[in-house]
């Protein structure tokens, strides 16, 4: 079944969500905000109203709608969306915000909050009434839009970095299943504190380590650099979603990587220096979006936490 725009009565052909819960043709909203160019997780101040039921909006930002996008997807019960255009159930989604308020203290050297809400920790969720139609799913009156507001990263006291060769070397390598359980030996040999990170690969956090000027060639989706120094060193995979938290990016480079996704971060990460390969692509916010510009790169890492960014291209 298709879903026909609010505003058009047409077959939509890129699906928008507003926080009334309801999905419009990208065109078409970008003709009532009379804009060229929409753009996603922004918000724009003409927006206050639904333009299908002229209810007040509980914000005013524009989200990408995946699923409507893709035709729909798995059946929900309840199909919710999260301030980056995915669908949830609701209870699972509501269960994983409240897991991140009450973990943001256990789980410090994680920053949870996402690009454009680093200001106001303001995080949205949207019953997705369109698909909720598009499947026949009862809409119930308390399916309403709803605002949780995320504890930003709490600065605690850093610990002294540790310099070993061993720990080093074994970044130098490519990641197996064994780099692991070979850092986790020399974290307690080192007596580094070790954390789990349940990313999207089972794995630890990197922290407290100095590897400045290393060749770094173990990396995957989702790690999590924590008061390291990685100063000089050469980054040659991808990092999707990775996050470099309290640590020194001075004169580091990035090769051939994927700096993309929501949680990806440098908070009070010092980035002066840093150098990126053409190829190196940064997204803008959670929009979709690459990055075009020096400057544009420039900005986003500074709304992902980062100082003294001063870069170049190499």
């Amino acid at each position: 079944m298709t879903s026909l725009c609010p505003i058009s009565l047409e077959p939509i052909n890129v699906g928008v969500i507003l926080s009334d819960g309801f999905t419009y043709d990208k065109n078409s909203i970008s003709k009532l905000l009379g804009v060229d160019k929409l753009e996603y997780n922004v918000g724009y101040e003409k927006l206050t109203k639904s333009p299908y039921t002229g209810e007040d909006l509980i914000c005013n930002k524009i989200y990408i709608n995946i699923k409507i996008n893709s035709g729909g997807g798995k059946y929900y019960k309840r199909p919710y969306v999260d301030n980056t255009g995915y669908t949830h159930e609701y209870d699972d989604l509501v269960k994983n915000i409240e897991s991140i308020i009450s973990n943001r203290n256990t789980c410090y050297y994680r920053n949870f909050d996402y690009p454009e809400s680093s200001q106001d920790q303001h995080y949205y969720i949207f019953p997705n009434k369109s698909l909720m139609i598009m499947n026949n799913i009862s809409i119930r009156k308390d399916d309403t839009s709803q605002m949780f507001i995320l504890p930003k990263m709490s600065d605690i006291i850093l610990k002294p970095i540790i310099y070993s060769m061993e720990i080093r070397d074994l970044f130098t390598k490519k990641f197996d299943s064994n780099l692991i359980e070979k850092l986790k030996e020399l974290y307690k040999k080192h007596e580094i504190e070790i954390n789990e990170n349940d990313g999207y690969f089972q794995t630890i956090v990197y922290r407290d380590i100095d590897l400045s000027n290393v060749v770094i060639n173990a990396t995957r989706k989702s790690d999590i650099f924590y008061n390291c120094n990685l100063s000089g060193a050469v980054i040659m995979s991808d990092a999707p979603r990775t996050q470099f938290n309290y640590c020194d990016l001075s004169n580091t480079i990035f090769i051939n990587g994927n700096l993309i996704g929501e949680e990806l971060s440098f908070y009070k990460s010092n980035m002066e220096g840093c150098k990126f390969t053409e190829n190196v692509k940064i997204e803008k916010g959670i929009s979709w979006i690459l990055c075009k510009t020096s400057d544009e790169i420039v900005e986003e890492i500074k709304r992902r936490g980062g100082y003294n960014v001063t870069i170049g291209t190499i």
